[in-house]
């Protein structure tokens, strides 16, 4: 009687970084075949990824501001979970050029320390970043409405 050869299909999910092994039986057909060599098949290691965030400049108390994170590799997936000393916001999809923004409203004068976290995806790491933004005060001494004040009273038009 002639051996046929056979091909196996095999469903496997990598667990982890690192070796799997697959066991298989002889040829197929064959009362007393002599099993196969074990296969190895060795698993890719995740990309380590990098987030930054946009740099923010003229924060003001009760202006809405937007803070831009970027995640490289660039990719569609995972998400940005941005929050600061007060607690997390509602994490947000990394877009297809690795973007991920939210529009926030700063509501009190000082340095704000904000964190963006990146969940990772597939074949990514996730990774994290903190940025501190300098937040004036509501019609402080650089706004523009102080400055335009200014400008009046030494101009002679008053307010």
């Amino acid at each position: 009687m002639a051996h046929r050869a056979s091909t196996r299909t095999v469903a496997a999910t990598a667990l982890a970084v690192g070796a799997l092994t697959l066991l298989g039986g002889g040829v197929a057909g064959t009362a007393n075949a002599a099993p196969s060599a074990p296969a190895t098949v060795q698993t890719a290691a995740n990309v380590a990824s990098k987030i930054t965030l946009d740099p923010v400049t003229g924060a003001t108390v009760g202006k809405q501001l937007t803070l831009k994170a970027k995640v490289t590799p660039a990719a569609a997936g995972g998400e940005v979970l941005f929050k600061d000393e007060t607690g997390n916001w509602n994490p947000v999809a990394v877009g297809a050029d690795g973007t991920a923004s939210v529009v926030v409203t700063p509501e009190a004068a000082g340095k704000w320390t904000i964190t963006a976290i990146f969940s990772g995806r597939t074949g990514v790491d996730g990774s994290t970043t903190t940025q501190e933004i300098k937040v004036a005060p509501e019609g402080g001494a650089g706004s523009a409405d102080s400055i335009l004040e200014k400008l009046r009273s030494v101009l002679g038009f008053g307010s």
